[in-house]
């Protein structure tokens, strides 16, 4: 999701009431995973842990260079290890 997709659904969110609880959700839903940081932890959870829901989650691979970050950090953990 574009970072202007993110936008409206914040404005639809003040619109609709979700409730705070849930409102916090959702957002946290839509930009939750987007950065390099997070990324990277994920790769590098994924090769310590294997895949599961958190570590392998699409939204971790939306850019190239979100997939690049969680690569890398799967290389890391493998020269850890």
């Amino acid at each position: 999701m574009t970072a202007k997709g993110i936008e409206a659904a914040k404005e639809l969110a003040e619109y609709v009431d979700f409730g705070t609880l849930g409102t916090a959700r959702l957002i946290r839903f839509l930009e939750g995973v987007g950065d390099h940081q997070h990324s990277y932890q994920m790769g590098f959870d994924y090769y310590l842990h294997g895949a599961n829901e958190s570590n392998c989650d699409f939204r971790l691979f939306r850019t190239k260079e979100l997939t690049a970050a969680w690569e890398k950090g799967r290389k890391a953990a493998g020269a850890t290890t």
